[in-house]
């Protein structure tokens, strides 16, 4: 008799085990701010955990053979639903495609729970520039210069107009070019400019380029990517901000450099 209960408990165990992985297992949703994007616009994907407070480890290396990871971040919210407290941490991870056509987001590893796949649509970037830039966000660039020689000083400012109030987790394209010093001057400049009787912020970031070798100076294209709140009606106990995602986008420019002149050459 005893060792029929023994076997009763050892299998009334299991049954909950099962029953409770189970429920872990569901706990984790995947989702995008969009599956439908163009080649230089970024996706917002968020990985949801019904816990809150817990240390995770997210295992996002199989994002690089299709995505570039931009940045990522954490959102822990709570609320009462019929009297349920229900509790969640947002798992928020930027990332850029890095060719047109249809991508995989891949299953992650978090805590030993895989997420679901998701396919996104890539289109060229060709004709998108002028639609991701409107009345209320751009960029510019300006360069000081349009031909150096060999190691003389360029100076390049990008900057962010906008009359979007709010701007979260700012993101632009890192300067990168072969052969090239590249220093940011100080730290980013705000202010304010008047352009056809309306007033933009302006954010600004001003860079100095030693080029090191002649020839075409490609300054590449740059983006911007940021977040602005969108608040309502909730619920919520602490409420978990919902955000979507502003884009803008302007095309690189192209710098000669030449060859230092040899002092006395020709004489």
């Amino acid at each position: 008799m005893a060792n029929a209960n023994s076997r009763l408990a050892l299998l009334l165990l299991l049954l909950f085990s099962l029953q409770a992985n189970s429920s872990y297992a569901q706990a984790v949703e995947v989702s995008v701010d969009r599956t439908e994007v163009a080649r230089d616009e970024v996706v917002t994907l968020t990985i949801r955990v019904d816990q809150q407070g817990q240390s995770m480890q997210l295992d996002l290396t199989p994002l690089a053979e299709e995505f570039e990871v931009l940045g990522t971040r954490t959102s822990s919210g709570i609320r009462t639903v019929n009297g349920v407290v229900e509790a969640w941490t947002d798992y928020i991870v930027t990332i850029s495609p890095l060719e047109a056509g249809t991508l995989t987001i891949p299953s992650l590893l978090i805590n030993n729970q895989q997420t679901e796949s998701i396919s996104i649509e890539v289109a060229s970037g060709n004709s998108q520039p002028q639609n991701q830039n409107n009345d209320d966000l751009f960029l510019k660039i300006e360069v000081n210069k349009e031909s150096v020689f060999v190691q003389e000083e360029l100076q390049l400012s990008l900057k962010l107009y906008y009359t979007i109030s709010g701007i979260r987790n700012p993101q632009f394209t890192e300067l990168d070019m072969p052969d090239t010093v590249i220093q940011l001057i100080e730290q980013p400049n705000q202010y304010e400019e008047l352009i056809n009787g309306i007033r933009f912020g302006v954010y600004e970031k001003r860079y100095i380029i030693f080029p090191q070798r002649s020839g075409p100076l490609k300054i590449p294209d740059i983006r911007f990517r940021g977040e602005i709140s969108e608040d309502g009606p909730s619920n919520f106990v602490f409420r978990s901000v919902k955000t979507r995602g502003v884009f803008a986008y302007i095309e690189g420019l192209t710098i000669d450099v030449k060859e230092v002149p040899v002092a006395g050459l020709g004489h």
